[in-house]
């Protein structure tokens, strides 16, 4: 079974769509918006046990999207909001693993951005997917994340050209991950980039 947290643009046509054009990577020399962290030849931030700590950058979002925020019922969920997070979608689980989704503010419509996921196993915070909070409708910005049946972690982000709209990026960049160890300290570490062309309307 698969596990998936999304965002932005709907998983199913991320799961459904085929790429008209595919080929592994080990960095994107494609011209974007802007220079990612995909394009970075270092992709090693997970360095330690400790959450990064943030606070909400709009104080009055607590109350203006109390909707849109979870309360934390786990451990790992307790530590990603004592760190000052704001959860906003179930934990998923698969077998040691588990991804919980903060986010530091919302957008106009509740939405939220400046978000991470936070990756734990057997209850030990690991690290985090992308190296910094990722935007909404921004190169970068995650789309999904999940737990393969073989525990490997993978996340899918939008890559936008300089002329791509908003709504649509054109390409997404698939990350996979292993979960390695330092003595008894679980790390994430990104092992392998690919990129596929979005098809076209």
């Amino acid at each position: 079974m698969k596990l998936s947290l999304a965002c932005g643009v709907p998983v199913g046509l991320l799961l459904l769509s085929a790429p008209v054009w595919a080929r592994e990577i080990p960095l994107s020399s494609e011209p974007t918006l802007q220079r990612s962290w995909l394009d970075s030849s270092s992709l090693r931030w997970n360095v330690g046990s400790n959450i990064p700590l943030t606070e909400p950058t709009q104080p009055l979002d607590r109350a203006r999207c109390k909707a849109e925020i979870l309360s934390a019922n786990t451990d790992e969920e307790r530590r990603v909001e004592g760190a000052g997070w704001m959860l906003v979608e179930p934990t998923r689980r698969a077998g040691a693993l588990a991804l919980v989704k903060g986010t530091q503010a919302f957008d106009g419509e509740c939405r939220p951005t400046a978000f991470q996921v936070f990756v734990f196993s057997e209850g030990q915070f690991a690290g985090t997917v992308a190296p910094q909070p990722m935007e909404r409708q921004a190169d970068g910005e995650l789309l999904q994340a999940r737990v393969e049946d073989d525990g490997t972690v993978m996340a899918d982000f939008a890559r936008y050209r300089a002329k791509d709209p908003l709504c649509c990026p054109s390409r997404t960049a698939t990350v996979s991950y292993r979960i390695d160890h330092v003595g008894a300290t679980p790390i994430l570490l990104p092992e392998r980039i690919s990129t596929d062309l979005l098809p076209t309307e």
